[in-house]
């Protein structure tokens, strides 16, 4: 069955406790619900190269609304041969295509996308120089203890 796909497509995840639910990576397959919403089912999705966990459950709508859109992105580049070519079905490529099909080889099928933060680089005041953070903070712990004390005590 040449050209397949060398590795599933897999959905992003975030981490599932506080340590790590920052860091997005590839999961295990996607839920039902995901694959429903964009417009498959999970024998199908199987067949076409797209991991299936169907103990995974949805807990945002943007985790869900991001698969799907992963989904919808990995259809519209595939290219499915049929498998009759006299009788193609609607998926199915055609004959034009199937003969400009380019094999993937890279290890993973669409990347997690890490962003890149963004440094913004500041010409440096008088005023920042002069600035005393370490008396900035000690003043405001101070502050910080007095909350709810009466004037009347002092």
């Amino acid at each position: 069955m040449f050209p397949r796909p060398l590795k599933r497509l897999r959905p992003i995840v975030k981490g599932k406790d506080i340590r790590y639910n920052a860091h997005e990576r590839l999961g295990r397959g996607f839920t039902p619900a995901e694959l429903k919403e964009a417009g498959l089912t999970p024998f199908v999705a199987r067949s076409i190269g797209i991991a299936v966990d169907r103990r995974r459950k949805n807990k945002s709508m943007e985790g869900l609304q991001r698969n799907v859109a992963r989904l919808k992105t990995y259809m519209s580049k595939l290219v499915l041969f049929p498998r009759n070519p006299e009788k193609p079905k609607a998926r199915d490529a055609s004959a034009e295509e199937c003969q400009n099909v380019v094999q993937h080889t890279l290890s993973k099928i669409m990347p997690v996308q890490k962003a890149q933060p963004s440094v913004d680089f500041v010409k440096i005041t008088p005023e920042m120089k002069s600035f005393g953070a370490w008396t900035k903070l000690q003043e405001e712990r101070k502050r910080a203890k007095e909350v709810g004390k009466d004037k009347e005590d002092e």
